[in-house]
């Protein structure tokens, strides 16, 4: 019985409090991102070849140096240009010697032009004599045929009256001799007409090889004026090779197109051939890159130009910040991705070709965010401990440890995005979480500091 009254009287003891850190639960940004591993190339960058074909002569620059636009780089020793400049002006000279000679035959083709025109004319005059005797010959003719006619008129007559014993026979004999010598005239007469008519028709036929001629000496002067034509032509062209040739001359000294940092250049040598448009080095400038980053078809309906994009570094702290400034028409087929390329000015530590990691931030929105360090896991559950007040058995208030159930979303950082189960304004305890209970008493680490201690 003593006991027992003395147990009823003795009083009850509250459980000791541990010192934790309380943390008070406040909106913070919350960050929709996708981490990439993606390429970087810088937006300026050269595959450094010659134009010609040239053995070098001399090399003016080092790997890895910095270059500014114009600055000589190396000179090469034509190995074939020269030899074509030269080949050129040969055929410029032989093209001027054609063009002489088909300006000779010009000439030619047109003296012998003004030759026919001449023979045309003479012959002209020729047929004009021609008709002017023929016509002469022709009167003759008709003369001597009247002349016949009376001859023989009288003659028949003088027949007549030798007969009769009218006239003696010296008239017979006057009037035969009259009639032969008018059958003569005739035919002489008929002799110059037909001549006559020869010569005429020997002039038309002369006109007509004259107009033949002619014709001919038209067809040679035009030959001649189109083989003109084709040898200026020949010379037009030879000199514009051999201006074509001389301008690739010039291009016997490379030099810097853009402002950047020139690649290896220790395989080349004094002496070695480069050839025409094969590349032997590159010029990089790496101050702004541009990062191809490969986005799985799912989320193409999520990207637009503009979003941000962040390099994260070796040691996932956020880096360098672009923008996506492209994004591909097309996906590649074999992997089903959508390429983008993200624009940013580089800090000095990335490089052309690198490979990086990388970040897009899909969207921004207000959330809760709690360490990572502080949720328990428990089977496929996630738990936190809150702050609640309870009371002691003697009445008074305190503070309790109480184990939530939680839904998180992503990993920010190092921190939980909180889907359901907390709120703003709530306290979670975010230090010795290993050693509590769901309702062990806790007290704030900071209010322990700031209290007074107790004097003895």
């Amino acid at each position: 019985m003593l006991f027992g009254c003395g147990e009823k009287n003795q009083s009850v003891q509250a459980p000791q409090s541990i010192p934790v850190a309380f943390q008070s639960l406040n909106n913070s940004t919350v960050i929709d991102s996708s981490d990439f591993v993606g390429t970087l190339e810088a937006v300026k960058r050269v595959n450094l070849a010659s134009q010609i074909d040239g053995r070098i002569g001399s090399i003016y620059v080092s790997s890895g140096q910095n270059l500014t636009p114009g600055e000589k780089i190396l000179k090469l020793v034509p190995i074939k240009q020269q030899a074509q400049v030269n080949q050129a002006n040969a055929q410029v000279g032989q093209a001027k010697s054609d063009l002489t000679q088909a300006q000779a035959q010009l000439q030619s083709a047109q003296s012998q032009k003004n030759k026919t025109i001449d023979a045309i004319a003479q012959r002209r005059a020729d047929i004009a004599q021609s008709n002017a005797q023929l016509e002469s010959r022709q009167a003759d003719l008709v003369k001597s045929k009247s002349d016949l006619v009376l001859a023989e008129k009288n003659y028949q007559r003088s027949q007549f009256l030798i007969k009769e014993g009218a006239i003696a026979q010296q008239d017979v004999d006057n009037k035969t001799a009259a009639l032969e010598n008018a059958r003569s005239s005739l035919k002489v007469a008929q002799k110059d007409r037909d001549a006559a008519q020869a010569a005429l028709l020997a002039s038309k036929a002369a006109l007509n090889s004259a107009y033949s001629d002619q014709k001919i000496a038209e067809k040679q002067i035009q030959t001649a004026l189109a083989n003109i034509e084709n040898k200026q032509q020949a010379i037009d062209a030879s000199l514009s090779n051999v201006k074509v040739f001389k301008e690739d001359l010039k291009y016997n000294t490379l030099v810097s197109p853009i402002t950047g940092t020139i690649g290896d250049l220790s395989s080349k040598k004094i002496g070695d051939i480069l050839s025409s448009g094969v590349p032997f080095t590159t010029i990089v400038d790496n101050r702004k890159l541009n990062l191809n980053i490969y986005v799985p078809i799912e989320k193409r309906n999520k990207l637009k130009l503009g979003l941000p994009v962040e390099i994260i570094k070796s040691n996932g702290t956020k880096g360098n910040v672009g923008k996506i400034t492209f994004i591909s028409p097309t996906v590649t087929q074999d992997s089903q991705v959508v390429l983008a390329k993200v624009t940013f000015n580089n800090d000095g530590n990335l490089k052309d070709s690198q490979y990086v990691k990388s970040r897009i931030i899909w969207n921004k929105s207000t959330g809760l965010l709690i360490p990572t360090s502080v949720v328990t896991n428990i089977g496929a559950s996630n738990f936190v401990f809150v702050v609640e007040k309870s009371k002691t058995p003697d009445g008074k208030e305190m503070q309790i440890a109480k184990q939530r159930l939680i839904e998180l979303g992503k990993i920010q950082g190092q921190a939980y995005q909180v889907i359901s189960g907390l709120k703003v304004g709530e306290e979670i305890i975010i230090s010795r979480t290993q050693i509590l209970a769901n309702g062990m008493p806790v007290i704030s680490e900071a209010l322990l500091q700031k209290s007074p201690k107790k004097v003895p």
